[in-house]
């Protein structure tokens, strides 16, 4: 357990960011998860009406410093292509988040 004062204070402030972090990461997991499901079952409508928010939750990631940003831009290409496959009728595997 931390000692002087400062250690305590920094001790709670990364309770504070860890906890946020994972909140950034599950809600672009989620969304990465439901985006996937609705490829899978052909409901492309949702699923572009859906990628405004995972590029969003994925740019919020890169901006607090959960994800890198070539990571989070190559997450969102993927997703865009494969919507673009799906849409055109071809059938692909899905890509792992």
């Amino acid at each position: 357990m931390p000692i002087t004062k400062s250690a305590k204070k920094a001790l709670r402030q990364s309770a504070k960011g860890r906890v946020r972090n994972l909140k950034r990461k599950r809600d672009y997991r989620n969304l990465v998860k439901q985006a996937e499901g609705f490829i899978a079952k052909k409901n492309l409508e949702e699923a572009q009406r859906l990628f405004p928010q995972l590029s969003r939750a994925l740019d919020k990631a890169v901006r607090g410093g959960v994800l890198e940003p070539n990571t989070a831009a190559r997450k969102k290409a993927r997703f865009a292509k494969l919507i673009q496959k799906s849409a055109a009728g071809k059938t692909s595997a899905i890509p792992t988040a």
